[in-house]
């Protein structure tokens, strides 16, 4: 089996992600923010993403596939359940809402 050698290292792609993260909390704070992930191989980058977002968020999850009866057709279809609200997507329904730190628990 061939190496692998990675070309970016771990700790760089968290870095970036929490640049990311800290963007996204400043552009998006007076907005409904809505992250949409494509399965299956995006759930554990945004899962990485949302842990460094600071404020209300919701996450979906839509399937695309590009096969019909086990053949690639070549077209890409959205798997999944259909859009919940205009304009917005919500194939998964996951929302995660930041504790408020003033707040005694």
């Amino acid at each position: 089996m061939p190496e692998f050698i990675p070309l970016i290292s771990e700790q760089d792609i968290q870095d970036q992600i929490q640049k990311t993260g800290q963007r996204i909390s400043l552009d998006y704070q007076t907005k409904d923010l809505v992250l949409v992930g494509i399965l299956k191989g995006s759930f554990i980058f945004l899962a990485d993403l949302s842990r460094k977002i600071t404020i209300d968020h919701e996450i979906d999850l839509i399937g695309a596939s590009s096969y019909v009866l086990h053949r690639q057709s070549g077209v890409y279809q959205k798997t999944g359940s259909e859009p919940g609200k205009p304009g917005r997507p919500t194939c998964g329904r996951y929302r995660r809402h930041r504790p408020d730190p003033y707040q005694n628990h």
